[in-house]
């Protein structure tokens, strides 16, 4: 049990619990104070679980087919278009060629902090990942986040947006191609910045990919993943 106490009681919160790191008078003070102590542990084991739980049960397929991720592809395809024929129509060759080179990425999530604040969402970046590693969880639980999360596009975001500028610069480009285009390839994952981003082909999605799987690089380096409960676009209650 001290184990765990350690877990989640860690530095001066242990003084608490063990007698000779702290002053009791009584014996019958001490059994008191390790059972709040305890019933504490046993809280935090419980909401774990419930977490757990709720991972295993809200699989991949509820997020891929969630009406609530389609009215959002929706928003998105339709900014970005007209972004786009926004866009097309910079005289400046530089500046025009700055945006279909990266502008419209940044729009992207933009538009995707956009939507989400519009719609009283949590929007902070890893609020607004579709799935997270198992790893990526315990570091936000920890609320140690400063530079160990990424905000990681599973499909690097190069691939679909050159599909899309290239329609663009020849004049074939739809909102419905690019609705089919975020809708297929369009997922974000939290994960942690050392162990498991590192893993990941940067911006491509390695060998063998058959263009269809979203999820190919995870799956090629072990890297499971899971729906992002505190991305309230799938779970608007709160844990």
């Amino acid at each position: 049990m001290d184990n765990l106490y350690q877990r989640y009681f860690p530095g001066n919160m242990m003084r608490e619990i063990h007698r000779d790191r702290f002053n009791i008078d009584s014996e019958h003070e001490l059994v008191k104070i390790r059972k709040v102590m305890s019933n504490k542990v046993q809280t935090s084991i419980a909401s774990e679980s419930k977490i757990n739980n709720n991972l295993k049960t809200n699989s991949i397929t509820n997020v891929i087919e969630s009406p609530y991720r389609k009215k959002f592809i929706d928003f998105l395809a339709h900014n970005i278009f007209d972004v786009i024929m926004l866009n097309k129509e910079i005289k400046d060759n530089d500046l025009r060629a700055y945006f279909f080179k990266r502008g419209m990425g940044e729009n992207l999530y933009f538009l995707t902090q956009s939507y989400y604040r519009q719609n009283k969402l949590k929007c902070n970046k890893h609020n607004m990942s579709d799935f997270i590693t198992e790893e990526a969880r315990e570091i936000l639980l920890s609320k140690d986040t400063n530079n160990s999360l990424i905000f990681e596009h599973m499909v690097p975001k190069n691939i679909y947006l050159k599909k899309i500028s290239d329609a663009a610069m020849n004049g074939s480009l739809t909102e419905k191609l690019i609705n089919e285009l975020f809708d297929q390839f369009l997922f974000v994952c939290t994960v942690a910045k050392k162990n498991e981003n590192e893993r990941l082909p940067a911006n491509s999605m390695g060998m063998d990919w058959d263009h269809r799987d979203p999820f190919f690089r995870y799956k090629a380096v072990g890297i499971p993943f899971y729906p992002n409960i505190y991305n309230q676009l799938y779970f608007p209650s709160k844990i």
